[in-house]
Parts: structure tokens; sequence; C-alpha cells
């Protein structure tokens, strides 16, 4: 549960409200266009795909980001049910790696000629942000720009990190359904989220955020919720993963997420938040179906 008094409290948080409404209520002419596009099968799909690769090659970014991802936690405080890594999983083997451990990493990922480094835990509040400080700097020295994907932190650490040298900083939503969201992350704040996300844009971070697609109770007009949201957010990195249910979470027995629709969502971050600079991953929940994920307008893989 989060702790209103520590640290998570970003003074933006009405603001954030205001952005979430917009998904809620805005661009109501746009909505039946887009629940059409997420539907789309066939030829419909294909011309979708042409689009967003057209789209990704004018704004400059048809070219291939491989990234490296160090996962150095994986304790966690939430309770996402969707998660095997929720804090309630008492059967999964825990491990957390040191700065040393992470420093000799990059040290091997740089002198593969890597440039973009990503450090990805739970979120593993024993893990103290100054530990990721000689790690940040030890990526930064060797040439590589560093993202961050460590969930909600107090907005002490994300000055600490900023400070560092780290430029990026993924926290996703997952969902924009406040139902949807409640039951997928039971004990998390929404509206905070969100705040967090304008939080580490105003320190100067990139910001990247995205949703899961296919999770139980989540609709095809969720989903053009969660495109009309992340259009006003505008974050400099969109992702879309389709949900696969993870036998350690609440969710084990839940349908898996379709992959055409995820990928039709992938073409859409493309072409609705187009603009120069856009990184949109292909994830590896698709499955076999990751590589089709360039065919709709990704440009991000990573190796880990």
């Amino acid at each position: 549960m989060f702790d209103p008094v520590d640290g998570l409290n970003t003074g933006l948080e009405e603001l954030a409200s205001s952005v979430l409404q917009s998904a809620y209520s805005g661009s109501i002419s746009l909505r039946p266009k887009l629940r059409e596009q997420l539907n789309a099968r066939g030829e419909k799909q294909a011309i979708l795909a042409r689009t967003a690769r057209d789209t990704r090659e004018k704004t400059g970014d048809n070219y291939l980001v491989v990234r490296a991802s160090i996962e150095f936690s994986n304790y966690c405080r939430q309770i996402c049910s969707y998660c095997g890594m929720a804090a309630t999983n008492s059967t999964l083997q825990r491990y957390r790696l040191n700065s040393s451990q992470m420093c000799k990493i990059i040290q091997e990922v740089s002198s593969l000629g890597v440039t973009d480094l990503h450090l990805a835990s739970g979120e593993d509040r024993s893990f103290k942000a100054v530990e990721l400080v000689p790690v940040i700097a030890e990526a930064v020295s060797a040439g590589m720009e560093v993202t961050l994907v460590n969930g909600q932190r107090s907005i002490g650490d994300y000055a600490l990190w900023k400070d560092a040298g780290a430029s990026r900083y993924i926290l996703k939503v997952e969902t924009t359904n406040p139902e949807v969201f409640k039951d997928a992350k039971p004990g998390a704040d929404l509206t905070q989220r969100v705040s967090h996300l304008l939080y580490l844009r105003e320190l100067g971070f990139k910001i990247g955020s995205g949703v899961i697609s296919g999770l139980p109770g989540q609709t095809v007009d969720d989903l053009v919720g969660d495109l009309i949201f992340l259009k006003e957010l505008k974050p400099d990195m969109n992702s879309v993963s389709r949900f696969l249910p993870n036998s350690q979470s609440r969710y084990a027995n839940a349908s898996e997420g379709d992959p055409d629709t995820a990928l039709n969502f992938l073409s859409l971050l493309r072409i609705e938040m187009s603009r120069p600079g856009l990184r949109i991953p292909a994830g590896t929940s698709l499955g076999r179906r990751q590589i089709d994920a360039f065919d709709h307008g990704a440009n991000v893989v990573s190796c880990t």
C-alpha cells in the first residue's frame, strides 16, 4: 500500500486527474474509428500496419534500438494480480544484485557496443536509491543512455537518479479503467501513478508508459481510452504488452490476451503519437508474434 507521507505525493495529483479525465470522456469523435482499428483483421489490419510503418519512416525512426536490460531485483512490495513477483507470492525464489555485480555486467555489455541500458526491478523498497548511483555512473561513463524501470519511488529517489545521469524513466499505468486498475493493482492509486509520470517529466526525464492488452474485465472501449490517455500524456516511450496469465498470480486461470488486438494497439501508438524519436518496443509477451511487431511500427528490442 502507498504511504501518502512517504515522499510519494508529487503535488501534481490534480493535473494527473485532469489528464485521466480526458481518457474517460475526451475525443468522442475519435473513439469509433479507434475501436474499428483495434478490431481490424485481414486486409484492414495489413493497411493499419502499413500506415504505422509509413509513419515510422516519415518521422525518421525507421531503425532498430537494441537495449540491454539488467533486471536487478525481483522483490516487490506490490500485490498486482497479473504478476508473479507480487509480494504475496511466497513460492518465488527472490534475488537482488548488488552494485558491483551490475557494474561488471555493464562493462561486458558496453564492450559489445550496446549504448542503451535498462535498469529494471520490482518495487523493491529495501534496495536503497543510493545503491544505483555508482551503477548509473558506470553506464554513463561507458557512453550508455540509462533508462530506469523501478516502479513508483519517492520523489527524492528520482532526483538522486537524475543527478547521477539517468535520462529516461518508464512507469506503465497498465490500464486507465479505474475498476480494472483496482482489481489488477490492489492498493495502488491510478491518479498518483500518473502524477509520478508528470513529476518525472518536470525533473527532466524522458518518460515512458504503456498498458496491458487483454486484462480480465477489460474491453476494447477501455483500450480506446488508454490510447486517448497516452495521446494526451505524450510519453517519449510507449508500449503495449499482451496479457499472459502467470501461474503464480491471482489471474493464473484467466484467458490470455489476443495478439492481433495488441499488435493493432501498437500500430495505433505509432500513428496517433506520431513524432520524431518515439520509441515503441516489440515485447516478448507477443510470443511467436513478436517479430510481427516491427511490421506494426515497433523500433526497440530488449536483450536481458
